[in-house]
């Protein structure tokens, strides 16, 4: 994966993240090739201002393509690490979910060109999985094209270890409402203040024990807050909130709360403050580019450091290319990856 640079005549250049997968990696007919082009071209209907713009995806039989809205900064899972704390407040998890939700709630209702509704879902819902832009606007990406009431096709399942609802773990057809289950783990997580899976393997059946404990741990979350957290984490999907829309209101309506005498809380300011502050966790993993890796017009690159599948770093080294030229970008591996994935 690249940070690439669009040359566009008479408007501002676009840097654009841009993924190759090679017939090395994934061969034509393969079910990971299906998914990547099926993740794509969901991605390309979903519009909202939290979510990651997909702006280009395609296979041209040599290799499978896409290309992104670069968001320079972190995702949630450097940001949780942050000290001081970033979420000190539950006014500040409940609004930054009830933007989650409502880019959720935008892939869920999103539709094809003739209008019909997609199904889509986004499966794979982690704290990895949103960024935080340098400005603070917290962004949704990678959905992952899991068709509402459908089994995956693929060979394995879909989601997030650490992550998924029973119904994604156990193999059965999940919708929407998983979605909201991870979610729900997510803000548990931010409320706590470290990813849940730190403390060891988390059984489900243990679940409700751990969001009320957090609630305890924490003090000052209301007894709303608590009650949401626990149906959206409900272990039969029925018993959850019945859409994204209707998660983002209860949120909403929470977003109020824990404002120190009256002070309206921005969420976008806390939280572009807060990419500034140190991290406890330890440096992230350094990947190197193939040293006969080529750019799209076909000169070869010299060997530059890749992120790691954590985060976009302000300031990160990746090799600029222009993404035009018939000359097929490859990637050898799978596991050079930024913007948090």
């Amino acid at each position: 994966m690249w940070r690439a640079l669009e040359p566009r005549p008479g408007r501002p250049d676009r840097v654009a993240v841009v993924k190759v997968l090679s017939n090395t990696v994934a061969p034509p007919g393969s079910w990971q090739r299906a998914r990547f082009l099926a993740a794509a071209d969901a991605n390309r209907r979903v519009h909202h201002p939290h979510v990651v713009a997909m702006l280009e995806s395609g296979d041209d039989g040599d290799v499978a393509y896409l290309a992104r809205e670069y968001v320079e900064g972190v995702n949630l899972l450097r940001l949780i690490s942050r000290s001081p704390p970033v979420f000190d407040s539950p006014a500040l998890v409940a609004a930054l979910g009830h933007r989650l939700a409502d880019a959720l709630h935008a892939g869920h209702s999103a539709t094809a060109e003739d209008g019909a509704p997609l199904g889509l879902a986004h499966g794979e819902l982690a704290l990895s999985s949103v960024l935080v832009a340098s400005d603070g606007t917290p962004k949704l990406t990678d959905f992952a094209a899991l068709r509402l009431g459908e089994r995956p096709a693929e060979p394995r399942r879909a989601g997030k270890l650490g992550y998924m609802a029973p119904e994604q773990l156990q193999g059965r057809p999940a919708d929407h409402r998983a979605d909201l289950f991870s979610l729900g783990l997510l803000l548990v997580e931010l409320l706590a203040g470290r990813p849940l899976m730190w403390d060891g393997a988390l059984a489900l059946e243990d679940l409700a024990d751990t969001v009320v404990a957090v609630s305890a741990e924490r003090g000052d979350l209301p007894a709303p807050f608590t009650a949401l957290l626990l149906r959206m984490t409900a272990l039969a999907p029925a018993a959850r909130p019945e859409s994204a829309a209707e998660a983002a209101r209860s949120l909403g309506s929470l977003g109020s709360l824990g404002r120190p005498r009256g002070r309206l809380i921005r969420l976008e300011e806390a939280l572009a403050a807060a990419i500034e502050r140190p991290s406890v966790l330890p440096p992230p993993r350094r990947t190197v580019a193939p040293a006969e890796a080529k750019t799209l017009d076909g000169e070869t690159m010299d060997e530059k450091p890749l992120l790691d599948e954590t985060e976009n770093e302000p300031g990160a080294v990746l090799e600029q290319i222009a993404v035009e030229g018939d000359e097929p970008l490859t990637i050898q591996g799978e596991d050079e990856t930024v913007n948090g994935r």
